[in-house]
């Protein structure tokens, strides 16, 4: 596990230390806002063992982060996925400008790349899971692990930092272990206008599906944690 943080324009990237995670473990992921410095702060910690990981981030020309997302992330055939076929986000808690506005958040549930029957699942306001099939068809079984890797690497950020698969079969477990297939988007309930600044903090737990689980919350334009 670690953190990442991605900007868009121009385009940036900085991640925090990263520490290996065992199956069935907890990460506790919190982005905390502070007005003092204008900065965030990414933590992510493993909770049996209190191992953390952390970075502070500047604020790009003042912005603010308005929105909120769980997203399971990178693109692999079905069958690289954990074989429990579900992550859950738990716990989600939000302060808007200092207080808690949970409630005041819808979460919608989208999906981006079809793959392997991803989907998002809003079960309450502080709880969200992801769902797939590992039995299913993939656009990507016929992709040779080299192909899979190009196809999810991107320079900056933890695939820069994996080992090319010696072998170029497609069986057994991914570089990665996340899909771009479903996420859970927010907006605010019964209201045209975005709520206030996320100047507070979002976090949630996440239990970890499978040795090839990855974990990621998408803030706006976006700040990443993994």
């Amino acid at each position: 596990m670690y953190t990442e943080y991605f900007q868009w324009s121009p385009t940036h990237n900085s991640n925090s230390d990263s520490h290996e995670v065992q199956p069935g473990q907890t990460l506790h992921g919190s982005l905390i806002y502070d007005e003092e410095s204008d900065s965030y702060t990414l933590t992510q910690e493993i909770v049996e063992t209190g191992v953390t990981s952390s970075q502070v981030v500047k604020c790009q020309n003042g912005k603010k982060y308005t929105v909120p997302y769980v997203v399971y992330e990178k693109t692999f055939p079905c069958r690289d996925y954990p074989p429990d076929e579900k992550v859950v986000f738990e716990n989600i808690t939000i302060e808007c400008d200092g207080k808690d506005c949970k409630d005041q958040v819808q979460w919608e549930a989208k999906v981006k790349d079809s793959n392997c029957d991803m989907q998002a699942h809003i079960i309450d306001s502080s709880t969200i899971s992801i769902t797939w099939d590992t039995s299913a068809s993939s656009k990507y079984d016929d992709m040779s692990r080299e192909e899979l890797f190009a196809l999810n690497r991107r320079d900056g950020d933890w695939t820069s930092r994996l080992a090319l698969p010696a072998s170029s079969s497609s069986s057994g477990s991914s570089v990665g272990g996340s899909s771009d297939g479903a996420e859970a988007q927010s907006r605010p309930k019964g209201a045209p206008s975005m709520p206030p600044a996320l100047n507070g903090f979002v976090e949630r737990c996440f239990k970890a599906a499978g040795a090839a689980g990855k974990q990621k919350m998408q803030v706006c334009d976006p700040p990443q944690l993994y």
